[in-house]
């Protein structure tokens, strides 16, 4: 897992990959500071990073010169110097792991929770800041819609563009995340094995809270949509989050792997007492 976090407003970009080596580093930095340059048009002027062999390679140093950010290293085994990374790293391992173990997934869908957790942060306010971090670092005004969080792990129900007359117009599926390269979500259907990105789903009474309800738009425009819920509601929705994702021990130990947090034996029992099986292996 690759983490970056904006020192200024704790706004948080998570991504996952199967290996760290330079090519793969050097390409999601560059991906991340363009996502942040085009879509809320600020400017990245530094980056902290520790000393791993990732972050120390000419073509990342030749890439930061050419943009002319400043390179920053902490001290070999100086987590404190960049804390706020590895408190977020605790943060967003812990939340996943937590996600995952609820809903008896499988460790294949990392991924998946990894995002789900990270939206969900951004639009929860920031104890050194007050503030939203999606809000803080945004140029333009932005409302968050809580009720357009889906519930990871719960069931829901998606079109089947492939159905006939005779059967079930809908797909029962696994809730996994909002898609970040379309207006839909991504959702894993059993009777597939397959994880599959839709916009036309229902969830179940059930499955829902009555207040966060069910949405497909994460963000709104002030100007461009009102609320329907009041500000009462809006308030008991942002606190019952806050505290469903506040349960974890506040230390500062690094972690950045799931072996860190389960031996292998207990790895091994969550893969045998998981709910459904894995999706195919080249996700």
């Amino acid at each position: 897992m690759f983490i970056m976090v904006d020192e200024s407003t704790g706004y948080c970009i998570t991504s996952t990959h199967f290996n760290r080596n330079a090519e793969t580093i050097l390409a999601q930095i560059k991906k991340n500071i363009q996502y942040v340059e085009s879509q809320f048009d600020r400017k990245v002027k530094e980056i902290n990073s520790d000393q791993g062999n990732e972050f120390t390679n000419d073509q990342i140093e030749k890439y930061l010169v050419s943009k002319g950010i400043r390179h920053i290293f902490s001290a070999t085994q100086d987590y404190a110097a960049n804390g706020r990374a590895e408190r977020y790293i605790r943060t967003i391992v812990t939340d996943a792991t937590t996600l995952l173990k609820h809903s008896n997934l499988r460790i294949k869908f990392w991924e998946y929770a990894v995002t789900s957790t990270t939206n969900v942060r951004n639009c929860l306010e920031d104890k050194t800041t007050g503030q939203l971090p999606l809000k803080a670092i945004s140029s333009q005004p932005v409302k968050v819609r809580f009720m357009s969080f889906l519930p990871f792990g719960e069931q829901g129900i998606i079109w089947n563009h492939n159905h006939n007359k005779l059967k079930p117009s809908g797909l029962s599926a696994i809730i996994l995340c909002k898609d970040p390269n379309s207006h839909g979500c991504k959702f894993f259907v059993p009777s597939i094995k397959k994880v599959v990105t839709s916009d036309n789903y229902t969830i179940p009474d059930y499955a829902v809270d009555s207040i966060l309800g069910n949405t497909q738009n994460i963000y709104l425009d002030d100007q461009s949509r009102s609320d329907i819920f009041n500000e009462a509601e809006n308030s008991d929705a942002v606190s019952r989050l806050y505290d469903a994702f506040e349960n974890y021990e506040d230390d500062h130990k690094q972690v950045t792997l799931l072996t860190d947090l389960f031996t292998t034996e207990e790895l091994a029992q969550i893969e045998v007492n998981a709910k459904y099986s894995s999706p195919s292996d080249n996700l």
